[in-house]
């Protein structure tokens, strides 16, 4: 289902500093292209995008053990499906491994540039031809693909390495991860907030927030496979460390801008997941962009 959230940041006195009200004001099924409700299994919703037009896109994971592949799939405001942007062979999953998206690694995250131009589409973790993922003292590789609106294809494609993992007593069997969990476009020009998620099986969540650029990187697009080869990755900036906040310790996947604070900052939402989990929560944070 699609929900419209609406947040407010401002009290009576047009105050935009803290969070005031969270309102549930509709929510529409989306439905397949034969205009019926998905399947089971069929539909793993992790992003969601509107357009200029009032429409909106979708990103889906897929499931690797069941081979149902991830799409990015555009909807009218009534959740009839109206078109579909193309993903390439190198992402969908295979029975063997031997390439594509990971299971529960596929697109977790979209973005539109401000011209509404351009979006931009990153798979979570390394693609099993591209190498390893992310690890205790290894870095993994995403793939952010830019897709043309207009034309509805993709026109290229860019590298970012993802943290390493930092090792700690007894976290090996752990089964430690880190992630790209959402992306966003700040300008038309590849700068994006990039939010990269770590969890183990402790329960211990963190996530941290960079500012990456990639105007100028290596076109990958016709690389089925990066391994052993040399390409240029995004310039990225840590801005946020999200283990500095003690009540921050849920997974966060979620990334908005809001209105304009009172002092003239950009405000900056973020939300957390709580994976129907009951010892987790929904929580929503409001930052201010000063940068």
């Amino acid at each position: 289902e699609r929900q419209r959230l609406a947040i407010k940041l401002e009290d009576e006195n047009l105050n935009a500093t803290e969070i005031y009200a969270i309102k549930l004001e509709s929510q529409n099924k989306i439905n397949s292209m034969q205009d019926k409700a998905y399947k089971e299994e069929a539909l793993d919703p992790e992003s969601i995008c509107l357009t200029k037009n009032g429409t909106f896109y979708v990103a889906s994971e897929g499931n690797t053990e069941m081979m149902i592949n991830p799409f990015i799939n555009e909807y009218s405001k009534d959740g009839s499906y109206l078109s579909a942007l193309p993903v390439d062979k190198k992402f969908l999953p295979t029975k063997d491994l031997s390439s594509g998206v990971r299971d529960n690694r596929a697109f977790e995250n979209i973005t539109i540039t401000p011209d509404g131009k351009t979006l931009y589409a990153a798979n979570e973790d390394t693609l099993f031809q591209d190498g390893e993922a992310a690890y205790i003292g290894r870095t993994g590789t995403v793939r952010f693909i830019k897709y043309n609106l207009k034309s509805g294809e993709a026109e290229k494609e860019f590298l970012y390495e993802i943290d390493a993992i930092e090792d700690k007593p007894n976290l090996d069997a752990a089964d430690p991860t880190n992630s790209v969990a959402d992306i966003l476009a700040l300008d038309n020009n590849g700068t994006f907030l990039v939010l990269e998620r770590y969890y183990d099986d402790n329960g211990y969540n963190t996530d941290k927030l960079f500012l990456a650029k990639t105007e100028g990187l290596d076109d990958v697009m016709c690389e089925f496979s990066i391994k052993g080869k040399s390409f240029s990755k995004a310039k990225k900036t840590l801005l946020y460390d999200f283990s500095t906040i003690p009540s921050a310790k849920d997974d966060f996947e979620g990334l908005a801008l809001g209105p304009k604070l009172a002092d003239g900052r950009q405000s900056l939402i973020v939300v957390s997941d709580n994976d129907f989990e009951d010892i987790m929560d929904t929580q929503i944070f409001l930052f201010a962009l000063d940068f």
